[in-house]
């Protein structure tokens, strides 16, 4: 008896089982990778932010009276070099790539700061004591209000 050429539904079936279980474990894969992207996005910018703003201590040799907890828009531009309140000299101590509204974390919210302004090398964060003179810190992918969480990516510590 002579055989038909191609595929039985069963062999086709299989082979696209296959293909499909591939397929998720890629997507697997590159979901963890974006994760870890963001987080390493978020450290390298959490670096830059508390670098800038001890080079404007540097420069200042205070920090801003105004009472800043967040990168929202005022921060970003002192930063930027364009708030002459706080930046008379209009040093630009980091590029935010033109964001008017405040700089954010690659989840979307707010980066938190929290600087020294009594300048006794001490800073408090979510009831934790840091000696360091200025604290920064992204909240992660879980926002869980003032209190730090395992996710969150800070300043202070190396994860």
């Amino acid at each position: 008896m002579k055989r038909d050429e191609g595929f039985t539904l069963i062999e086709l079936l299989v082979a696209i089982g296959i293909l499909l279980v591939l397929a998720a474990m890629m997507v697997g894969g590159l979901n963890a990778a974006k994760r870890k992207a963001r987080r390493t996005r978020a450290r390298a910018e959490i670096h830059q932010l508390a670098t800038a703003w001890i080079n404007y201590l540097s420069d200042y040799s205070r920090f801003p009276s105004d009472t800043i907890t967040e990168m929202n828009r005022d921060a970003c531009l002192i930063l930027r070099g364009r708030h002459r309140g706080h930046n008379s000299k209009g040093v630009p101590y980091m590029d935010f790539h033109h964001e008017t509204r405040g700089f954010r974390d690659p989840w979307g919210t707010f980066y938190q700061v929290e600087l020294d302004r009594n300048m006794d090398g001490k800073v408090t964060v979510a009831g934790e004591e840091i000696r360091r003179t200025v604290a920064v810190w992204s909240t992660g992918s879980v926002t869980n209000g003032a209190n730090m969480d395992a996710d969150d990516i800070c300043s202070w510590k190396e994860r």
